[in-house]
């Protein structure tokens, strides 16, 4: 069971402590506050504490809710804020104060000259209502917390211990550092820090979040500290308070040294880069595949055959194949009938074996048949020719898919792996959830061809709220979605066999419909327009109009309602008239009445799944007031209805699906970005007979191609949910590639390069100043078994580049967070080569914000001239041992620690825009945060 229970959904509506709780989307900027050795910041993403340039704790965060997280009462329509600072004796303080209708707080920061900071939340309950509270201090640092000392006095009497280096279990209670605490000091790696607890609420609690699935979890590796496992009531009219106070003691600091500058041994390379060796991989993996060392080689005079009449089908799979290797791999092979192809060698057939006679001939010699499941595919690659028979156009179309993943280059062109596959999905539907907006139709149609397709996903659900209605122009907002748009957008998908299904939201998370203070009459609570009101029959008028247009833009066989979290926000019920009936009745009656209205249209009817479900028969997604209420609303929902039953949580069981299936339904299980929960969420979906899997996205409610940067673990999360939705599942820990890397390769379809580099290599040796293994404190000070021993040091060779590695030791650039001893703000390598580009092997020590600037690589070509690519945490570097999705930066190692900790080495690579002028010298820098950039090797490449 999850304690903290920020409903995923929520998240849309949620805000923080951050920018005074101004509601989520916005880009407020961060408000910086400096006081000794302190710096308090809010805005942005959260509201964020450092120390000595540490951060210490981020996100402080406040809920009030009805019990069971049922209706959120504050923390999203906020109508009052400010923001007060003012130096005070021997420091600063900072106020943000904020109110809505039910609830008012005051957040007061005090910063002390003495290395002490207050923290003191006031809140009162305006409105007399069932509530309770979960008020979270902080996230805390997990780097700045592991392997420390601690002691505390607890409701269990003193504790004392280690904080251990990694978590011990992703269950909240199990995480537990210490029972609820009053006193709690730690000696973490830069500071004593002392807390004491003191107010209304004189216990908090601290678990260990970083084994965590909830979304809140995963942005760093921290310890939720706070008020609220389980929640706690609110007493109506009385002011209470929750005051932290922190007093730090610093030990002895790590030192900053100027820029090192020394001489490095730069030694020639033949062949620095050379192909990278390919390893056979087809993703999804097939149900069957066996692979030898007999490749085809694809030339010019490679034929693909098609049938005598070959149809719109037949045309498109084989122009999918010629883009790819015309575009990729810079070879354009004919496209010929089956009449036409007077050999049985150098043929690439496909297509039905009964419509290809040539097809249908090499698939006779080589005893092959396509399976007879539907979307089915056999291939068969070897040195004379290439097959790929469908079992349906489908399986035709995705047994191609599976062909162009095992092109591969070589020294003299392009080759497919010798393989053997027979193939078929395990699951009928394979989705994926999206938004639209005004500028998401060329993002969309790109994310359809190249990752959907590609890895066989079979159904689209388009969320299309915000589009420019006809029957409502006054809720256009300036990045409403056209109706050209989505008909393109829906055509795409079609012509990359994806069913599309629309999503407009009704009943509940409709602030679509009341834009720009449109339709108040028919929202159930106009003060707070988030549900619609089912009593007031213009409410039917206006939707089933909206719900027709959609209709003819999609021509869908399903439409999905939503009716998630209906009464989260606001007053549900509000109206006289709904006050009268039970939120069941109204749901249902709802429900019914949309049903009706699109079952006359020959089209099914979709929703989400949690309002039928009660928080004690889920591990989460249980919004059901009551487990009565939930029993009835599955009992009474039409059998025809088919559920989206979403999970985002881990767990070993999700028995919604059994519960939706024994009553009749069509379910499909809806994950979210987080791996271990489309593994575990899909293996349940497997055992109970569901019949899809829908990987969602949530990232706004308008996506573009920004949207990717800022967002980019929900977007690789899709090839993982394809994996899991094809076939009957590996572990994570079996896949045999990275699902960031393999996207981000087939999003930028770089040109594949077939030629070998000379280069030279950087010998680093007398810059290294950090060991790599087994010393009694290990490389960070962390302890022998917290190493990266594996890493393969001197001369070694990765992803096809030759590197030079020092012997056991890397160069670590300065940080707060480093161990004590001297380190150098920066290293500048003296060149004096040309290069058409540099490879750098990276790291960070430490986890920073997504998107902070760690660091940078000045590439000078004289004094006044240089190139310079900032090191962005979260896009071109990450911690060693973060598996963090870096776009600008690929895998270069993975390994372990001694203690199993899971490592992983990235490779930056810089393409140099002068190529003819010789590099005078590198200087890779830090940039003081506490990330600290770690350079392991450099090579160059002519």
């Amino acid at each position: 069971m999850f304690y903290i229970q920020k409903r995923v959904l929520i998240l849309a509506a949620v805000v923080v402590l951050t920018a005074a709780f101004s509601c989520v989307g916005s880009a407020a900027p961060m408000n910086t506050y400096k006081s000794g050795n302190f710096e308090f910041g809010f805005g942005g993403k959260g509201a964020n504490l450092k120390y000595k340039g540490v951060t210490v704790i981020r996100n402080s965060s406040l809920y009030v809710i009805s019990p069971g997280w049922s209706k959120l009462l504050f923390g999203h329509h906020v109508v009052a804020q400010k923001c007060t600072s003012e130096d005070i004796p021997g420091g600063k303080q900072v106020k943000i104060a904020m109110a809505n209708d039910a609830v008012s707080a005051t957040y007061t920061v005090t910063m002390l000259d003495s290395d002490k900071v207050t923290i003191d939340l006031a809140y009162r309950l305006l409105e007399d209502v069932p509530a309770e509270i979960e008020y979270c201090l902080g996230y805390f640092s997990a780097p700045l917390l592991a392997d420390s000392p601690f002691e505390a006095e607890t409701v269990e009497g003193h504790k004392s211990g280690v904080v251990p280096h990694t978590a011990k279990s992703s269950d909240q209670r199990e995480s537990m550092l210490v029972p609820e605490f009053s006193r709690l000091k730690v000696d973490s790696r830069v500071a004593v820090i002392d807390m004491r607890i003191t107010g209304d609420n004189p216990n908090l609690v601290i678990f260990d979040s970083r084994r965590d699935s909830q979304a809140w979890a995963k942005e760093s590796p921290i310890f939720w500290c706070g008020l609220g496992v389980p929640t706690r009531p609110v007493k109506f009219g009385k002011e209470l308070h929750c005051t932290a106070t922190l007093q730090f003691t610093p030990k002895t600091d790590s030192k900053t040294a100027d820029v090192v500058e020394t001489a490095a041994t730069i030694t020639d390379v033949k062949d620095a880069r050379i192909p990278p060796d390919s390893v056979p991989c087809i993703i999804p993996e097939p149900k069957s595949a066996e692979f030898s060392g007999g490749d085809f080689v694809v030339s010019a005079d490679t034929s693909i055959v098609l049938p005598d009449k070959p149809t719109a089908d037949d045309k498109y799979a084989a122009q999918c194949l010629m883009e790819e290797l015309k575009d990729i791999y810079g070879v354009t092979p004919r496209v010929v009938s089956a009449g036409d192809s007077h050999s049985g060698r150098d043929i690439i057939a496909i297509g039905d074996p009964s419509c290809n006679s040539v097809l249908a001939r090499l698939c006779k010699d080589a005893g092959i048949q396509p399976p007879t499941h539907e979307e089915g595919y056999a291939l068969k690659s070897c040195p004379q020719f290439v097959l790929v028979a469908g079992s349906d156009v489908r399986g035709t179309f995705y047994g191609v898919q599976s062909l162009m993943q095992l092109l591969h280059s070589t020294v003299t062109g392009v080759s497919v792996h010798g393989a053997v596959v027979s193939d078929w999905p395990t699951m009928k539907i394979r989705g994926a959830h999206v938004f639209v907006g005004n500028e998401s139709r060329p993002f969309l149609e790109k994310l359809i061809r190249r990752i959907y397709a590609r890895y066989k996903l079979n159904y689209l659900c388009i969320q299309a709220d915000y589009t420019k209605w006809d029957s409502a122009p006054g809720i256009w907002l300036p990045w409403s979605t056209s109706k050209e748009d989505l008909r393109a957008i829906a055509a795409c998908a079609r012509q990359n066999y994806m069913e599309v299904v629309p999503l407009v939201q009704s009943l509940g998370h409709s602030e679509w419909a009341f834009m720009n203070g449109q339709n108040l009459d028919i929202a159930e609570d106009p003060a707070h327009p988030y549900a619609f009101c089912p009593s007031n029959p213009r409410y039917y008028d206006f939707i089933f109009k909206i719900y027709d247009e959609a209709l003819e833009i999609f021509q869908p066989k399903v439409f999905h309602i939503g009716h998630d979290e209906v009464t989260m926000s606001g007053k549900f019920p509000s109206d006289e008239k709904c006050k009268q009936k039970s939120v069941t009745d109204l749901f249902l009656s709802d429900v019914n009445r949309l049903r009706d209205h699109l079952a006359a249209k020959g089209v099914k009817t979709m929703l989400w799944g949690d309002m039928l479900l009660y928080k004690t028969e889920t591990p989460d997604a249980g919004t059901a007031d009551t487990l009565a209420d939930a029993k009835i609303r599955r009992e009474a929902l039409p059998k025809d209805v088919i559920i989206a039953d979403w999970h985002y949580c881990l767990a070993d069981d999700f028995p919604s699906v059994k519960m939706f299936k024994d009553l009749g339904h069509e379910v499909i299980a809806s994950t979210w970005y987080t791996p271990q929960n489309i593994a575990d969420f899909s293996g349940s979906a497997k055992k109970y007979g569901a019949d899809g899997l829908m990987q969602t996205l949530w990232a706004g409610y308008h996506i573009s191609e920004k949207t990717l940067g800022e967002q980019f673990q929900q977007f690789h999360a899709y090839i993982l949910a394809a994996e899991y939705a094809w076939n009957t599942g590996r572990t994570l820990d079996d896949l045999n590639y990275v699902p960031a890397d393999e996207f981000t390769k087939q999003w930028r379809r770089a040109k594949a390069d077939h030629s070998t580099r000379d280069g030279f290599v950087v010998d680093l040796t007398p810059y290294a100043n950090v060991s790599l293994t087994g010393s009694t404190a290990g490389w960070l000070g962390y302890g022998a078994k917290y190493d990266i021993s594996g890493f393969p040091t001197g001369v070694t060779r990765l992803n096809g580049v030759e590197f030079s590695v020092p012997a056991n030791k890397a160069v670590m650039l300065a940080g707060p967070m480093n161990p004590a001893g001297e380190w150098p703000l920066g290293v500048r390598v003296t060149v004096g080569k040309k290069a058409q580009g540099l490879v750098f092997i990276m790291a960070t020590g430490w986890h920073a914000e997504k998107g902070a600037k760690v660091g940078q690589i000045t590439i000078r070509y004289s004094a006044t001239e240089a190139m310079v690519v900032d090191l962005v945490y979260g896009e071109n570097i990450g911690a060693w041992n973060e598996y963090l999705a870096t776009p600008s930066a690929s895998t270069a190692w993975i390994g372990q620690t001694g203690a199993g900790e899971k490592v992983i080495l990235r490779t930056l690579e810089w393409l140099n825009p002068q190529p003819d002028r010789p590099i005078e010298s590198i200087e890779i820098s830090s940039t003081g945060t506490e990330a600290s950039p770690v350079l392991f090797a450099v090579t160059g490449l002519k």
